[in-house]
């Protein structure tokens, strides 16, 4: 039976989650090493702090996912902002192919070296050990130690004291200064053409969308935005330039309020982009 199939009935259980999470904290055997449930490669993490990859495992986002394969094609330039330990970076990395470029952005130190190891064997991945927001320069990036997930440029970031209770552990968090750039300079300066960019950055989306309006306007790549704040300032920019948005399950949204955590966008000019992603809800 699979790690996940054992400690799947545990998700389910609030009052033993409370009891085993603090201990595992304490408890555990560090970095170990799992498949990659959807590529098959080898992938690096921590027992604890990135347990949510074994604990859930395929099921983990599976419509988001299901939503890169749909709207990701070979060949395909791909932007991956907030790169976190690699996960995501290795699907795109195979849905590209290799002639496809996938350039992962990534500034946490706590995350990099997981990343690098993750992704360092693929000679279509790029890592850019930086952050991406509105304008070029430095800016206090505010890291924390219980998953590395919940590193944000946004101070207080309400999801990291969401995610603390729900694990039953107290995080410590640390400040670093980081480098910033644009989406706009990164592909002007390099002459690239991305057709796909995630953009999971934890409440500092809308200022990336801010800095990639050029780049908007001239290549028209599909997006997945994990918003979490500036809800109606993210929809208005993005709809202002003749974007749609929708649902991982392929479903047309029409209002701000009601884009979900994950929110993929489609050019309405790209009829057959439109067309792959709501062939989900047939």
């Amino acid at each position: 039976m699979s790690r996940t199939h054992l400690t799947k009935p545990l998700d389910r259980q609030p009052l033993l989650r409370r009891l085993i999470l603090p201990v595992l904290a304490r408890v555990n055997i560090g970095d170990i090493t799992i498949r990659h449930h959807y590529t098959n490669d080898k992938f690096h993490l921590h027992s604890f702090r990135h347990r949510g990859y074994w604990f859930h495992g395929r099921q983990r986002e599976h419509d988001v996912m299901r939503g890169f394969a749909r709207l990701v094609s070979v060949g395909s330039t791909v932007l991956d902002v907030g790169g976190h330990i690699g996960y995501v970076s290795l699907y795109l990395s195979s849905l590209v192919g290799d002639s496809g470029r996938v350039y992962v952005f990534e500034p946490g130190t706590n995350n990099l070296p997981y990343l690098s190891k993750n992704v360092g064997c693929k000679a279509n991945v790029v890592v850019a050990p930086v952050a991406v927001g509105e304008v070029r320069g430095l800016l206090p990036l505010y890291i924390e130690n219980l998953t590395g997930q919940n590193n944000s440029l946004v101070r207080d970031f309400s999801t990291l004291r969401e995610n603390e209770a729900a694990a039953h552990v107290r995080a410590t968090r640390s400040t670093l200064d980081v480098s910033v750039i644009t989406l706009d300079a990164f592909v002007s300066d390099r002459n690239l053409h991305p057709e796909f960019i995630k953009v999971d950055v934890e409440g500092f989306e809308y200022e990336v969308v801010r800095g990639m309006s050029a780049l908007l306007q001239a290549h028209r790549p599909r997006l997945m935005v994990e918003v979490q704040r500036n809800k109606a300032e993210v929809f208005q920019a993005l709809t202002n330039v003749g974007y749609v948005p929708f649902t991982p399950s392929g479903r047309r949204l029409r209002d701000a309020m009601e884009l979900p955590l994950n929110t993929f966008f489609v050019h309405a000019a790209d009829h057959v982009g439109i067309s792959k992603i709501e062939d989900a809800c047939s």
